[in-house]
């Protein structure tokens, strides 16, 4: 697992205590991912692809630099309460 991966799980699970989703399924949902393929990565085996992080980018506001750890950590904009999802790209997923 690599540290974009690690970043990204982190994500999901302050997504969930923010209440901004309730379980893994609503994330899969939003980013057009089957539920197995989110459990691969738990796994240890399999990595998010460079088109899943970007779409993870752009329909949950998030700053690809941070999530690949080109700028410090401290610049997450992810971490901070306020996450807001852009429903407008979920729904043209579907």
């Amino acid at each position: 697992m690599t540290e974009i991966d690690k970043r990204l799980l982190n994500f999901i699970e302050t997504l969930k205590q923010t209440k901004k989703i309730r379980f893994d399924m609503d994330f899969c949902r939003a980013i057009g991912m089957q539920k197995q393929r989110l459990y691969t990565i738990k796994n240890y085996n399999g990595r998010f692809t460079i088109d899943e992080i970007k779409t993870i980018c752009k329909v949950y506001h998030l700053d690809a630099n941070a999530v690949l750890g080109l700028v410090p950590s401290s610049s997450l904009k992810f971490q901070n309460s306020n996450i807001s999802i852009n429903k407008k790209l979920v729904s043209n997923q579907n």
